[in-house]
């Protein structure tokens, strides 16, 4: 019974596509003789048709003629339906040609939002490729403030993109993240362009990606917010008039954490408002360490009791600073605040791997991968952090540093 069912709806879908096939051929092919460049012409009257499933027929068939059907699309461009134009300017984005893509630039400035909406979608992927697109579409303008305002919405997806991507680009292979010397220079061509997609990015928790599947990453996601709140300060440069809109929004977000998951961004918001100028905020995150460090220094020295305790939580305190100083460029001083760390606790194999993430931010490999292996002696076995670790990636072609992991992973496997 199954069987006899299956074979039922097999010979009705073979009786549907031989219909609809030859119902379709007989509208472009009515006669044998007729010519290829009579059939195309035939295949673009059907892209005006009522019927959903011709039109789509005759784009797939044109999509497969390529570069033969594209003189004719531009020529018939002008007289075609709204709908007709829809399907031309995609069939146009996915065999392009250096005149085609000349066109479909132009079919921006379409009367159709559909046709407009299109065209944007193709131009959005085309200039992932092309860098130079992004300014000819820059140049464009219209008095109609309906395609005017198409034209805005295409640049800023573009530019929204680009920043996205770029800081995609950075995030290591495992979905780490650090704030090493110099990352952000391959942004830099993207100047005044950078700074609305890198503060939304940053500030709006909610923010919704271009790119789709960034935003279906949830880890990739908050990574990037990270590395566009370290990026922003770079483009001081071109922010002129913006630098006043950024610092309020910046100052906003250092100073009303939302929660505890927040708390780093926070950090990096008061290290951005330093580089832009503001340093009271990061200063006083100075400060309440260097208090603490002075507090728990006079405990040590008044008692005899706890002091262990005591000399753990002034490690702390020397780390955190020495953080807070690697993120403002002061490496040496943060390199002193570790190695301080470490003389109160010498044992801490955190405090190790911090110090060797500060020497390979510093690109000192060889100290950064002896203290690597100090961090792992003393405890330290996060492989799975190491890897993702942006502070790392100096070391990851590193044979000492390879042989580091495998060895972790071979324990954690019991091997």
């Amino acid at each position: 019974m199954v069987k006899s069912k299956k074979k039922f709806l097999f010979l009705i879908l073979c009786f549907f596509t031989s219909f609809f096939s030859s119902v379709y051929t007989e509208d472009i092919f009515p006669q044998k003789t007729k010519s290829i460049s009579e059939c195309i012409v035939n295949l673009i009257a059907l892209l005006d048709h009522e019927c959903a499933s011709k039109r789509i027929w005759a784009s797939d068939q044109l999509v497969l003629l390529g570069g033969q059907a594209h003189k004719k699309i531009m020529e018939q461009y002008p007289l075609a339906g709204y709908r007709a134009r829809r399907e031309m300017v995609s069939i146009l984005a996915k065999n392009l040609t250096p005149e085609s893509k000349e066109y479909l630039l132009n079919c921006i400035f379409d009367i159709d939002y559909g046709v407009r909406n299109r065209v944007s979608l193709a131009l959005v992927g085309l200039c992932d490729k092309d860098k130079e697109l992004l300014s000819k579409i820059k140049s464009l303008s219209h008095k109609n403030p309906e395609i005017a305002k198409s034209i805005q919405i295409l640049i800023k997806t573009i530019v929204y993109k680009k920043v996205e991507n770029e800081l995609g680009d950075l995030v290591s292979p495992q979905g780490g993240f650090g704030f090493y010397e110099g990352q952000f220079q391959k942004m830099l061509y993207l100047q005044e362009d950078a700074i609305d997609p890198l503060l939304e990015i940053f500030v709006n928790k909610d923010y919704l990606f271009v790119n789709i599947e960034q935003q279906e990453k949830e880890w990739n996601a908050y990574t990037i917010r990270y590395l566009a709140g370290e990026a922003i300060a770079q483009f001081e440069p071109w922010m002129k008039q913006k630098k006043i809109k950024v610092i309020n929004a910046l100052t906003n977000m250092a100073m009303n954490s939302a929660d505890s998951k927040e708390e780093q961004l926070r950090e990096i918001a008061m290290t951005a408002l330093y580089f832009l100028g503001v340093k009271q905020y990061l200063q006083e995150r100075i400060a309440e360490s260097q208090m603490n460090i002075k507090h728990y220094e006079d405990i040590i020295a008044s008692q005899k009791f706890f002091v262990d305790e005591y000399k753990h939580k002034l490690a702390e305190s020397y780390s955190e600073l020495g953080m807070i100083y690697l993120r403002i460029r002061e490496g040496k001083t943060g390199i002193e605040m570790l190695k301080k760390a470490i003389s109160l606790d010498p044992r801490n194999g955190l405090v190790y791997y911090n110090l060797a993430c500060a020497y390979s931010c510093l690109n000192q490999i060889e100290d950064a991968l002896d203290t690597l292996e100090e961090a792992v002696i003393r405890g330290y076995n996060d492989f799975q952090w190491m890897l993702k670790d942006g502070d790392l990636r100096n070391l990851h072609n590193q044979k000492r540093f390879q042989e580091i992991i495998k060895k972790l992973q071979d324990k954690a496997a019991g091997n």
